[in-house]
């Protein structure tokens, strides 16, 4: 009967992380699984050069923390604020880019052929997910405010 309620308990938080996991978008859903493969190929490249050092990782971990903490405010934001502002999306197709670019240079530090023009397809991507421009400042600019 002790260990009834625990099950119970792990079975309401999994229904809880479930319920929220699914009304993310689904630029947050991409962004978990590219990190995911991010600490993948970073492990495998840091273990092929015999390399592997637990306090790079934790950095490594902490600052894919702090990308979802910031993408997680903006799904907030989004929620709460404006919803037509897609600032949850944004910051995580951004964060994205520079994932898919670290995933790119951990393949070619093992040696691993990439297609051509595949590193400059997220190079682009970074360089324009932090070009944004907010439609109010467009016409600003232009006058018409």
């Amino acid at each position: 009967m002790e260990r009834n309620w625990v099950v119970k308990a792990l079975i309401m938080l999994g229904g809880a992380v479930a319920g929220f996991w699914v009304r993310l978008p689904d630029a947050v859903h991409i962004l978990v699984y590219v990190m995911a493969a991010d600490i993948a190929t970073g492990l495998c490249r840091a273990g092929m050069a015999g390399e592997i050092n637990s306090n790079c990782s934790f950095r490594g971990m902490m600052k894919k923390a702090a990308m979802l903490i910031i993408t997680a405010l903006g799904v907030i934001l989004d929620s709460e604020m404006r919803p037509t502002m897609h600032l949850g999306s944004m910051l995580a197709v951004a964060f994205t880019a520079f994932e898919g670019m670290s995933i790119i240079e951990n393949c070619e530090a093992m040696g691993i052929p990439l297609p051509p023009g595949f590193r400059d397809l997220f190079r682009n991507a970074r360089k324009r997910a932090w070009r944004v421009e907010w439609p109010e400042d467009k016409d600003r600019r232009e006058g018409k405010k």
